[in-house]
């Protein structure tokens, strides 16, 4: 499903939530490891049984909201139980043909999209949904999945999978593709679709299988489509980053209006049984265990206030994110809670919101030691690696240039192993670190953030979407 606008969420990952909003019975049902068509075990890693009432859990879906893509006529509610709700064990996507006027938009018709972005996302694995599928003329439902670093890159330099779409003016067939951004074309999308008579009148499971090399489509386990990810090594290869999905009942629009709407099929249903997302615990794709460590409150946090940070405002939560007053010289942060020293990626986002000097500052653990990764410091242009002496740009750190604004968040990843670091913005690998000939100590501009935290310097900050995965190879 092509893309344009999407409302911006930020919130807690917290794969434990969902175990509220699971039954026992049905719990117990569900299969904590699965095998691949290529032979592999994978290991049950989220899911949603819908097994709730009312609004789907909070925790582990969010919505987009209004007139969002491709001209479709559906305004995308948020929080409205009429059109997404859960009931007798499944989710409902409901589309209404309505006169409905919300924030100075009007519409002829309402309708569902909900999404895991700032909740969960993924990169390889099996993502499988049980569904099934609205019918009549006008009806465009989808179950895909798009990068999380969408906001920064755009779309389609984000990538997109597109696990399962359905046009109801062509029943019977379903199709999959994939997104992605060209050297010479502006969009490149690769796919195929089957037939399957009477599947809009039966729940079906859309899946598809995802690793470094290659992604494979299925419907029921029947394979329909695989493409080779080499064809994108030289596009930045978008799907080896994570990507979150989306869940959306679309009504007309650039494809599913071709044929124009039914308007006497409304109110029009789309149900789903489940979500399962299972990843590999070997092979080509790594262990990963997920935690995330904002959960927009500063419960698990605690102000610094030692050496440099003793003059600086208390930290806050606007709008979803810490924000870091500026302090004379810093403000900081610390994490309270237990974080990896060893082999695991940290991803956030960040965003300098008044002054000129370093604005996202993690300093972050490396074996018993810390480290810190400045972002717009020195003069504002400039992201290093600093272990040495403090925060300065000295001999045994490394920096790089980076054209950084105010006002404009930027997707950070940091992967620490034994032998490097590895340094990405906005999804683009800016530097690679080797760790083995560095020296890392902890300054007192260090010792009193450590082992995790963040700081800003004469600067206004925020960070959010904290996350931090621990890789096993």
């Amino acid at each position: 499903m092509k893309h344009s606008h999407f409302i911006r969420m930020f919130a807690l990952i917290i794969g434990a939530a969902a175990v509220l909003f699971v039954s026992s019975a049905k719990a117990e049902t569900v299969p904590q490891t699965v095998k691949s068509s290529d032979g592999q075990i994978l290991k049950l890693v989220w899911h949603d049984e819908f097994n709730g009432t009312g609004l789907p859990n909070p925790a582990d879906w969010t919505y987009e909201y209004g007139f969002v893509r491709n001209g479709e006529k559906q305004f995308y509610t948020k929080n409205r139980e009429k059109n997404v709700y859960q009931k007798d064990g499944k989710l409902i996507i409901e589309a209404f043909k309505e006169d409905f006027e919300e924030n100075g938009k009007k519409a002829q018709y309402t309708s569902g999209s909900i999404t895991t972005y700032g909740r969960h996302s993924w990169t390889y694995g099996r993502i499988e949904v049980r569904a099934k599928l609205p019918k009549g003329v006008g009806t465009w439902p989808a179950i895909w999945m798009l990068g999380e670093n969408i906001h920064q890159v755009g779309w389609p330099a984000c990538g997109e999978i597109d696990i399962m779409e359905y046009v109801g003016f062509n029943p019977t067939q379903v199709h999959a593709t994939v997104h992605a951004k060209g050297n010479k074309d502006w969009h490149i999308q690769k796919g195929n679709s089957i037939r399957l008579e009477g599947i809009e009148d039966r729940m079906a499971v859309y899946a598809v299988e995802w690793t470094k090399d290659k992604m494979d489509f299925f419907v029921d386990d029947q394979k329909y489509y695989t493409i080779e990810l080499n064809k994108f090594d030289s596009l930045g290869r978008p799907f080896d980053l994570p990507h979150y999905l989306i869940l959306n009942l679309a009504i007309g629009g650039g494809w599913g209006g071709q044929k124009g709407i039914d308007d006497s099929i409304f109110p029009v249903k789309y149900e789903f049984d489940y979500v399962r997302v299972y990843q590999a615990q070997d092979g080509n794709t790594a262990k990963v265990k997920e935690k995330s460590l904002f959960d927009g409150t500063l419960k698990n946090w605690s102000q610094v206030t030692k050496y440099d940070f003793d003059s600086a405002p208390a930290p806050k939560v606007v709008n979803g994110a810490i924000q870091l007053p500026a302090g004379n010289p810093g403000s900081g942060i610390k994490y309270n809670g237990r974080v990896p020293k060893i082999n695991y990626e940290l991803n956030y986002q960040a965003r300098r919101v008044e002054g000129s000097d370093f604005f996202g500052l993690a300093v972050i653990p490396y074996k018993d030691k810390c480290f810190g990764f400045v972002l717009g410091g020195w003069g504002g242009s400039l992201c290093g690696f600093s272990c040495l002496d403090g925060f300065s740009a000295d001999e045994n750190s490394s920096t790089f240039t980076y054209d950084f604004k105010n006002n404009v968040w930027y997707d950070v990843k940091l992967r620490i192993t034994e032998k490097e670091l590895v340094v990405y913005i906005n999804g683009e690998k800016l530097s690679s670190v080797d760790m083995e000939d560095r020296t890392v100590s902890n300054r007192m501009e260090v010792e009193p953030i450590e082992p995790f935290g963040f700081a800003t310097w004469y600067t206004t900050g925020e960070i959010r979407n904290i996350v931090i995965r621990k890789i096993e190879k």
